[in-house]
Formats: C-alpha cells, sequence, structure tokens
C-alpha cells in the first residue's frame, strides 16, 4: 500500500502511529487494530495471539456483557449471533422523552472479536469487554449522533467513522476505485493476506490513524468516541498492572486515541492512564439488559443498512472458511469465486435461467483479467458481481434477464441465522416464540422463505400454527406475512 504515499510525504504520514501502538511482540501491552467482521484481521489476529501469548485479552465492547462470554465461546452455539442492549430512560437521563433504546452487537464467524473469545476459550485466559455499558454510551452521545442517530438500525459497532472520512474519499479517487468497500478489499482483505502480520497491523495503524487525523475532535465528541476512549485506556491501564502480557483488540479507528491516553509508569510495570477518569452514572439496573440472541447474515449485510458491516457478509464467511481450512492464502479467493460462480449457475438452471457451464467458465476468466486490470492480487466481490453481469445476462439488464444476479446476490449475503445453546439466557417472548416453532416444526435456521399449506377447518394443528403466525405478524418481526 505504500505506492499510495511518496516522496516527502511518508516521513510526515509516520507520525500518525500512536506512540507504543507499534507490534511489539516484546512489550507488556500489545494494541491489535481491526475493522469489524474481517476475514484478514481475524486471520492475523490468530497469528498474533499464537505469537504473542497473552496473559489476558480485551476486547471492545461494553462491560456489562461479561457475563455472556461463557455463551458466545459455547460449542454449542453458532454464528451469526448477536448481544441485544436495551435501556429504559425512565428517569430522562438520555433526553426529556424518556425513550426505550436498543441497539445491537452482531458478531460472525470471522468477526476479530468472536476470533480472540475463541482462542480465550482454546487456551484457558481471561478475557474482558472494555468499552462504557450501553447507557453510558447514550448519555456521553450527543442527539442524532453516533449510537443516537434517528432513522438508522442501531448497532453497537459502527465503523461509519472510518469508511465515510474525507480521507478515504481521496483515496478512492486517487486508485480509481468506485467506493470504500472496494478499496478495502483490494488493499486490505485480499492484499493482506500476502504480507507479514506486523506489516499489516503497521497498515492498519497508518490508515486509521490519517482517517482519524481527518475527522473534527467536535465530531469525534458528539458521537461519543472520546469518552468511550477515556473508559477503555483505563481498562487497559488497570488491566497492565495485574498482567504482564495484555492483548488490546479494538476497531482500527480507536488505536491512535488509546494510545495517547496512555504511557509506560515510571514507578512500576504496566500502563499509567493520563486522561481524566470517566464517572458513571448510578441507575437502577432494571432499567436496562442485555441478552445474547441468534442474528442472520441477512440482518448483517451493509446492503441492508447494517452500518458496520461489510458487504456481502456470506461471500466473506466462505473465504474465511477456507483461511480456517488451510487453503493457501493467494487460492482462497478464486477458489470462492469458483464455488460462488458453479452455485449460482446450477440454482439458475433449477429454476430454468440462461446460464450454462460455459458462461460459468467465461465469468471466472473475466473476473481474473478485471482483477489484473484492477491491479488486484485475485479477483474479489467485485470482480464476480461484474463478471456474472457480463456472463449471466444475455441481452439487455432488466427485471426479466437478471435471474441469475438475484440469486447470486442471496448467495453472497447468505441465508444463515444463528443458534445459541441450550444455557443461555434467553428474553420470555423469545424462549416462547422458539419453543412453538419447535413445536410445530418451523425452521428458523435460515432466512430462506417457506410456504406453508394450512386447513384451519379440518385441522387444531394447522389452527393453532395459524395463530401462532398471526401473533408474530401483529409483533411486527417480520417472520411471517
Amino acid at each position: 500500500m505504500e505506492q499510495l504515499l511518496c516522496g516527502q510525504e511518508i516521513p510526515e504520514i509516520e507520525n500518525v502511529i500512536a506512540p507504543g501502538t507499534e507490534y511489539d511482540l516484546t512489550g507488556g501491552v500489545l494494541y491489535f487494530p481491526v475493522r469489524h467482521h474481517s476475514p484478514v484481521c481475524s486471520f492475523h489476529l490468530q497469528k498474533a495471539i499464537k505469537a504473542y501469548r497473552p496473559d489476558c485479552i480485551l476486547i471492545e465492547g461494553p462491560e456489562n456483557a461479561q457475563h455472556l462470554i461463557p455463551v458466545l465461546t459455547h460449542e454449542e452455539t453458532q454464528p451469526p449471533l448477536a448481544l441485544y442492549y436495551a435501556y429504559q430512560d425512565k428517569t430522562g437521563l438520555i433526553s426529556e422523552k424518556k425513550e426505550d433504546y436498543k441497539c445491537y452487537y452482531p458478531f460472525l464467524d470471522c468477526s476479530p472479536e468472536l476470533t480472540a473469545l475463541k482462542e480465550v476459550d482454546r487456551k484457558g485466559i481471561p478475557a474482558r469487554f472494555i468499552d462504557l455499558p450501553y447507557m453510558e454510551i447514550l448519555a456521553g452521545t450527543a442527539r442524532n449522533k453516533g449510537i443516537r442517530k434517528e432513522g438508522e438500525k442501531q448497532t453497537y459497532n459502527d465503523d461509519y467513522l472510518l469508511s465515510r472520512s474525507r480521507y478515504f474519499e481521496l483515496l478512492c479517487e486517487r486508485t480509481g476505485v468506485r467506493e470504500f468497500e472496494e478499496f478495502w478489499e483490494k488493499y486490505f482483505e485480499i492484499q493482506g493476506l500476502s504480507v507479514d502480520t506486523s506489516v499489516f497491523v503497521h497498515q492498519m495503524l497508518l490508515y486509521c490513524g490519517l482517517s482519524r487525523l481527518y475527522t473534527p475532535r467536535e465530531e469525534l465528541a458528539e458521537d461519543g468516541c472520546l469518552l468511550r476512549e477515556r473508559y477503555m485506556a483505563e481498562q487497559i491501564a488497570g488491566a497492565s498492572g495485574e498482567y504482564s502480557r495484555v492483548l488490546v483488540v479494538t476497531g482500527g479507528f480507536h488505536t491512535w486515541g488509546l494510545g495517547q491516553l496512555l504511557e509506560k509508569r515510571e514507578d512500576g510495570p504496566g500502563l499509567r492512564f493520563k486522561g481524566t477518569p470517566v464517572r458513571l452514572h448510578k441507575i437502577d439496573p432494571a432499567l436496562q439488559s442485555v441478552y445474547p440472541m441468534a442474528y442472520s447474515m441477512e440482518a448483517a449485510d451493509a446492503l441492508n443498512g447494517y452500518a458496520s458491516g461489510m458487504q456481502s457478509p456470506g461471500f466473506y464467511h466462505q473465504v474465511w472458511k477456507r483461511l480456517e481450512a488451510g487453503l493457501e492464502p493467494e487460492e482462497v479467493y478464486e477458489d470462492t469465486l469458483l464455488h460462488f460462480l458453479a452455485s449460482a449457475g446450477k440454482q439458475a438452471r433449477g429454476k430454468e435461467e440462461s446460464v450454462s457451464a460455459y458462461d460459468e467458465i467465461c465469468a471466472f476468466s473475466m473476473a481474473k483479467g478485471l482483477a489484473a486490470l484492477r491491479g488486484k492480487k485475485s479477483p474479489g466481490i467485485y470482480e464476480l458481481r461484474d463478471s456474472a453481469l457480463s456472463s449471466f445476462v444475455k441481452g439487455e439488464y432488466s427485471i426479466s434477464t437478471d435471474g441469475a444476479l438475484r440469486i447470486l446476490a442471496e448467495l453472497t449475503t447468505g441465508t444463515q441465522t444463528g443458534k445459541l445453546c441450550a444455557d443461555a439466557m434467553r428474553p420470555p417472548l423469545l424462549a416462547d416464540f422458539e419453543k412453538q416453532c419447535g413445536q410445530f416444526g418451523l425452521k428458523i435456521h435460515s432466512t430462506a422463505e417457506q410456504q406453508l399449506t394450512l386447513e384451519i377447518f379440518a385441522k387444531e394443528k394447522h389452527l393453532r400454527l395459524s395463530r401462532f403466525l398471526y401473533q408474530t405478524k401483529f409483533l411486527g418481526c417480520g417472520f411471517a406475512r
């Protein structure tokens, strides 16, 4: 990625990496910056954990979900998952309207945070969520900013400060890519697999730091970012005094801020917090709650409005599966493209779409050619879409000719839903929903539509099922229509 930076720019740019955050396996604290749900970040995080051998891992996440870590790492639990946070503002602490608030903290198979938690469980070392409780984040965020933004799906780990910065707009213009997601895939997801972990972390620190410097401090304060970093830095300082090797896994945008708030202690081991301590509010515990829940790939797709998600999570899930299986990194993306082209072609032929095996071969060849023209080491999701559009659509692109592309879009999004272990704490309404779905034999671990024909006047069970489906429709949960 250094080819984007030339001449006298490099010495100045190197200064954006905060002191103490460099990739140093000999230090008492090792920072590992990530992008949420990124396979390449999980890939290098596994390597970093193996090389560093930490005594404790600190993870960005509201600390009031600490007790749910065993549920997330349980062998029966299957991602995608989410932590559901809720707060009832009955005292008017957040606003005079005294509203109810909620947000989701999703975990996919390829999420670095979940990768860290699984490694913690495997190695038997402690892990902690180190961010402010959800209610405190709400209290520290300005109205219609960050996690309190109106009209958007609220998720805890929102990457918008990273992906929408002026710095990345300039980078996209300079590199000729269409949008941030394509830049990220080209220079991090694909190219990042072929570099050493120390190089990858350096590049993450460099680009996240530059994005940070292009973001006004007022915006960071209104978003609650600065308050959260003060609290996380306090937790890091405390852990560094308890453990000799602490690994810190946070969004890359926060790493620079954390580094500025901490320094080495002169009177002993560990780090010293330089900022002003965060004072937490005293509230009734009954007003806030957190539960684990099954999530879906569809809900995690950035194309469906999930701000911190990556586009087409089903595609990157297949990339991660191949990395976990030990496939050579340089072969992962081509093998993933073959999988999706063949799967989409097969399903399209089953629905009488005019897609042949030869069309799949042409699409794969074109994807590799497009990658070469665009300076990419391997074809990615953008080459998959472009080559499928060219090879699968006969004639003019329209609603009557896009059947194969709709199938491909569904496959690259993914239809999986998660599953919680039997011991997981569930809200009573959700527990009853799952119980009744089991009694009626309804499939709830896929987002693929199911059609049912009910004989409500002939069969008592069908009548009860009809009532249940209308109850879910009344709740507006989108389960039945």
